[in-house]
């Protein structure tokens, strides 16, 4: 289960330049990052060779307006077929701020946990099993549900196995 954000944003380099376009950001289950920026702007010659220096990124998600701030983030690949794709590595969190949020709107907020094993001791219903699988609780009026990933006992498995990070 990967998570993906798409819009459209610049990037800045540390000479100054910038390159806009449509974005999308994917996030993969062991929480590796990455940013791929399409645009029909002509490159300069100077971002073929950035490979090694910090960039930053700023844009807005398509529909739910989030302004995403990406503070440090790394040039790994240049593709070009008409358009320029550039895809780079997110190292570090980044932030999507959603200011359009009304006092009484109901918000649902995902955030994902890396090597976190543990069990449910409520019942999620699936296709063809229950499940205990997540646990809620109750922080100063706002409930929060911790909540396994559907394939967990995969992964909980290759975390024993291979002890690399996976999102639990």
């Amino acid at each position: 289960m990967s998570l993906r954000h798409e819009g459209t944003g610049k990037a800045t380099f540390q000479d100054g330049s910038e390159v806009e376009g449509a974005f999308t950001i994917l996030v993969e289950p062991n929480g590796k990052a990455y940013l791929q920026l399409t645009t029909e702007s002509e490159l300069s010659p100077h971002v073929f060779s950035l490979l090694h220096e910090k960039i930053l990124f700023h844009g807005e998600e398509i529909g739910t307006r989030g302004l995403v701030d990406i503070q440090k983030m790394y040039l790994t690949q240049i593709h070009i077929s008409g358009a320029y794709s550039l895809t780079f590595k997110i190292f570090h969190p980044f932030e999507i701020n959603y200011q359009k949020i009304n006092e009484h709107d109901k918000i649902i907020l995902f955030r994902y946990l890396s090597n976190f094993i543990f069990y449910g001791d409520e019942v999620s219903i699936y296709e063809r099993e229950r499940r205990l699988d997540k646990i809620s609780i109750s922080l100063e009026g706002k409930k929060i549900t911790i909540k396994q990933i559907s394939n967990f006992k995969e992964v909980e498995d290759y975390l024993k196995r291979e002890k690399n990070p996976r999102v639990t």
